[in-house]
């Protein structure tokens, strides 16, 4: 099954004059300790890089969802 969310979000952007730079954007899926997930993002032969961490607002965010 191909990934169409990427194709969506770029058509999204177009469609309000906006550009997605696919050079700069990563990815972070969310997941629980049981869930699996989807390892990679393509659009047009472009892979985006998936995080496992980032500094988003001034927070240490992680992949893991844990409580």
């Amino acid at each position: 099954m191909p990934n169409v969310v990427p194709s969506h979000i770029i058509q999204w952007f177009a469609a309000n004059k906006f550009v997605l730079n696919l050079d700069n954007t990563n990815i972070m899926n969310f997941t629980s300790k049981n869930s699996s997930y989807l390892h990679y993002i393509c659009y047009k032969e472009k892979y985006i890089e998936e995080m496992v961490n980032t500094k988003f607002l001034g927070l240490q965010i992680d992949n893991h969802l844990n409580w």
